[in-house]
């Protein structure tokens, strides 16, 4: 049996002005099965901090696809253990 999803949570790649993010409202409500849109504003470091995992994690997975065949062995450990510590900090 499969899950069944009711949500989907979007995490922006920086914080928008509202009057410039309703663009973005607009365009995801016409998404077929789309009941609403709700924007949050960006306040704690909490938000901050997800941005910057993100960033983290982004940089990890650069590093694997760009990976070469001089020190690709040592890139790829350094992006292994960057993502086990992003994971490791992520389940706290």
């Amino acid at each position: 049996m499969t899950d069944r999803i009711n949500a989907l949570t979007v995490v922006l790649d920086h914080d928008y002005r509202d009057d410039d993010i309703e663009s973005m409202i607009l365009a995801i409500m016409q998404f077929r099965g789309v009941l609403a849109v709700k924007a949050n504003v960006a306040e704690t470091d909490e938000d901050s901090e997800l941005f910057l995992e993100y960033k983290a994690l982004k940089g990890a997975v650069v590093g694997l696809i760009h990976c070469d065949s001089s020190g690709c062995n040592t890139r790829l450990q350094m992006a292994i253990d960057d993502l086990q510590a992003l994971i490791t900090h992520c389940l706290r």
